[in-house]
């Protein structure tokens, strides 16, 4: 900031001295002429001072920069003593500008002669300081050059080849470092946009000291021919007139380089300048991005259904006091690491308060949910905007997440820790969206068996997978509120969130322009509670639909819908059945504020479907062949190979966000690990619902062969040219196998699917054998638990074991130390760590 505001008076004194004379010459006009005059000391003296503070702020910028790229941890002290004191840098660059620049003001003098008029009647010339030897040889030479040109020049050079040096060799390392630290995928992102960021900033400091460098060279070489023969250098008056005139020109050129070099690395400055040019320059609607932003989000976030205030009924429940014990808790499950909020408090706060806080805190606490008053501060956020997929120019393709106040998390993590039993018994088995015991595979599985059965017993199966259009920011509020009642929450805990959400607003900042808008409706993305809030809204609209003789029937339960928070999958025998639910649905959801995307909504049909017409409201509803569902792709044909690939891109990714250290690591057991908790999950993904053939293990392990030879550097080609086999190439990478992977996911699933007892959907569609339908002749297509048959019956085979005495795996499985006696020589998926 300071380097630009040296640039700025700069360019104003450089304006002030060679312009204006211009112009005094082409108009001929005495009064601009008298004018200049009269502050051309004052102006002289200004650029002099600027350009040297301009020099010795990059001098403290190289050097501050420098002891952050290196790893002698005796500059850490040193480090952090600058940049605790950068404000006195600053002065102290400026006052030695003026000491030892600030004589110049004195050398030139403007004489006045009384014997002429007009143009002749002034003029300049040097002062009687010229005459001292003195200042003229020691001060002027032999101080002021060396200070203000020799030395910035020979740190600035010897600083930066330093920070170059110190960045290449300290990369390797640190990036490990980090990604040991942060093992998440979401925090490797961070890490990566923070190294993006610092690379960014040396980049920018390198390239403008390169600059200062270019413009200073001549110059210094014009000093040092003064010191080594001066006679010579007035000898050639064409040269030296000439370089005098560059080298005092390329100063100013090279602060004027500047911006466009801060605009090419910085990407806020970039922004910035985006949206300060003029519209039909930068390529922006005429009314520009923000307020494109303002009118969709005001839209977004305005109430657009009149639902009654919900009437609070009184239930007599008297809230208990919160207990430090409870806030206790409560910050141990707050996750490090994360934004703040507007009052800038991170969790890391919170984790380090002391007793005497904490307490304070819970007595704050008990005072909000007594009186269900909350500070002002608590109903304000921040929103950013996260970018999902799509036209990146399309505003509806961007997640708002509103950054709240940790305390504020933090107390409504207490109230969430209260409530979310009673939230939890409300729903059903239908919906594994922010439940313990419940994931996405829960769902995955039950889908692919429906298939899987459907197929065999050639039974009429219809998918229709419905989209909400951004669901958790558009449920109305009171409809919020009403679902809590009607699930039993105490009308406290009611009264406290009405509290809490009334007269909201959020602050988005898009190019540094705030925009605040009023939230009427949504839960906040980025609260704890608001999951919870919204799958209790949902419930509260699907206990109103009358879809008790809908679905597919399984083991005498009707099975018609799925639930992953928002994302919901209706299961029905025909296209007319899940018109009408799809058309209930949409009702009801109407009600609430909620609206179906229908551009996203599709079916998927088997082959035993008759065709039909499928809409809603007069729009055509799309069918599909396939679809991703929470993460996998399926098809009615079960088919494995196009989630392969699928999972194939995935991985390449994972091995993309990793590659920089793989291959830059000597450590092979690192390595090894980075591989094992990076790239195998994401290529075995949703493996525990595979129904594995011997052809789709076999296509895994290509994959993985392909990354690992990419991994130790090495091609095909270059391996069967060698003769090395692939085992060599494993016992040298120290990975997992992906298929012993695949299959000890499985295991693990299948066990645990056995041994529920809570009627979910997955241990009903796990053994299930349709009733009154019989199954054609014929081989059947691989099942998901004939891995489970064949293995045990080849055991049995090879031990001998009759048939009468044979204990089915199902039977095995729901006692989990015997089922891992059964997998012991494969591997257990608990002894499925590394020795470090």
């Amino acid at each position: 900031m300071w380097i630009s505001g040296c640039d700025i008076f700069v360019s104003i004194s450089y304006i002030a001295i060679m312009c204006v004379q211009v112009y005094t010459d082409y108009f001929e006009s005495f009064t601009i002429f008298y004018l200049w005059h009269n502050y051309l000391r004052e102006a002289f003296t200004v650029s002099h001072i600027t350009l040297s503070s301009s020099s010795f702020l990059l001098m403290a910028a190289t050097i501050e920069r420098y002891l952050q790229s290196t790893t002698d941890p005796r500059t850490g002290s040193l480090f952090r003593l600058l940049a605790r004191h950068r404000a006195s840098v600053v002065l102290f660059c400026f006052a030695a500008s003026c000491i030892f620049r600030g004589t110049v003001f004195f050398e030139v003098a403007v004489v006045y002669n009384s014997r002429c008029t007009g143009f002749s009647s002034m003029g300049l010339a040097t002062s009687r300081l010229f005459s001292n030897p003195v200042y003229d040889a020691v001060w002027k030479f032999w101080i002021r050059k060396i200070v203000t040109v020799f030395l910035p020049f020979t740190v600035l050079a010897s600083f930066n080849a330093a920070i170059v040096y110190n960045v290449r060799r300290t990369d390797r390392d640190q990036t490990v470092k980090a990604l040991i630290m942060f093992s998440t995928v979401g925090t490797r992102a961070e890490v990566t946009r923070l190294r993006s960021r610092l690379r960014a900033v040396t980049r920018m400091l390198v390239m403008v000291v390169c600059c200062y460098l270019a413009a200073n060279i001549i110059d210094v070489v014009v000093a040092f021919w003064e010191t080594i023969d001066i006679e010579s250098l007035f000898a050639n008056e064409g040269v030296y007139t000439v370089t005098t005139d560059i080298s005092s020109f390329l100063p100013i050129l090279a602060c004027a380089m500047r911006l466009p070099i801060y605009a090419t690395n910085d990407k806020q400055i970039r922004t910035e300048l985006d949206e300060r040019l003029p519209r039909n320059m930068s390529g922006y609607p005429t009314k520009g991005p923000t307020k494109v932003i303002y009118d969709f989000y005001s839209d977004l976030f305005d109430s657009h259904v009149h639902l009654p205030p919900y009437h609070l009924r009184e239930d007599g429940y008297l809230i208990p006091s919160v207990l430090p014990s409870e806030v206790r808790h409560a910050i141990k499950s707050v996750k490090n690491r994360t934004a703040p909020g507007p009052d800038r408090i991170r969790p890391e706060h919170l984790k380090n308060l002391p007793t005497a806080l904490v307490n304070t805190l819970a007595r704050l606490f008990t005072r909000y949910l007594s009186e269900c008053k909350v500070p002002s501060q608590w109903k304000t956020s921040r929103t950013v905007l996260l970018y999902k997929k799509g036209d990146p120019q399309d505003i509806g393709n961007y997640r708002p997440i509103c950054l709240l106040s940790v305390v504020y998390k933090l107390f409504t993590r207490v109230i969430l820790n209260r409530i979310e039993r009673t939230l939890d018994e409300g729903q059903p088995c239908e919906q594994a969206g922010f439940r313990k015991g419940f994931s996405t595979i829960d769902h995955i599985h039950t889908v692919t068996r429906l298939i899987e059965v459907s197929r065999e017993y050639k039974m009429p199966l219809c998918l229709t997978f419905i989209d909400l259009k951004k669901a958790f920011d558009t449920v109305e509020t009171e409809a919020v509120l009403e679902a809590l009642g009607n699930q039993g929450v105490p009308t406290q805990y009611i009264r406290i969130f009405r509290e809490l959400y009334s007269n909201f607003t959020t602050r988005i900042s898009p190019f540094y322009d705030d925009i605040t808008i009023d939230v009427r409706r949504g839960v906040r993305q980025g609260d704890t509670v608001s999951p919870k809030l919204f799958t209790a809204t949902l419930e509260d609209v699907m206990r109103r639909l009358e879809w008790d003789n809908m679905g597919v029937r399984v083991d005498g339960r009707l099975l018609h819908h799925l639930r992953f928070a928002d994302d919901i999958v209706l299961i029905t025998p025909s296209i007319s059945q899940a018109e009408r639910m799809l058309a209930d649905f949409d009702d009801a959801c109407g009600k609430i504020g909620l609206q179906l995307n229908l551009t996203k909504t599709m079916f998927m049909r088997n082959g035993w479907v008759p065709d039909a017409p499928f809409s809603l409201n007069g729009t055509t509803i799309s069918e599909c062949s396939s679809y991703v569902y929470l993460g996998r792709e399926v098809n009615m044909m079960n088919d494995l190979a196009p989630e392969l690939g699928r999972r194939k891109r995935a991985a390449w990714g994972a091995y993309k966000s990793i590659e920089d250290v793989v291959k830059k690591t000597k450590n092979i057991r690192l390595r090894a690990h980075l591989f094992n908790t990076t790239v195998l999950p994401a290529l075995t993904y949703a493996s525990e619902t595979w129904a594995l053939r011997k052809q789709d293990e076999n296509a895994v392990s290509v994959i993985e062969r392909s990354i690992e030879r990419v991994m130790l550097g090495m091609t095909r080609l270059t391996q069967v040219r060698a003769g090395i086999r692939s085992s060599t190439l494993r016992q040298q990478s120290k990975i997992r196998d992906a298929a012993v992977y695949a299959k000890l996911s499985k295991i693990r699933w299948a066990g645990h699917v056995m041994r529920l007892n809570d009627h979910r959907w997955t241990r009903a569609v796990s053994d299930w054998t349709p009733r009154n339908v019989k199954r054609t002749t014929g081989r059947p297509p691989t099942r998901w638990s004939d891995f489970f048959t064949k293995s045990f019956k080849e055991r049995y085979d090879a031990l001998r074991v009759s048939r009468t005495d044979r204990t089915h795996w199902t039977t095995l499985a729901r006692e989990r130390d015997k089922w891992k006696d059964c997998w012991r020589p494969l591997g257990l998926p608990d002894d499925q760590r590394e020795s470090r």
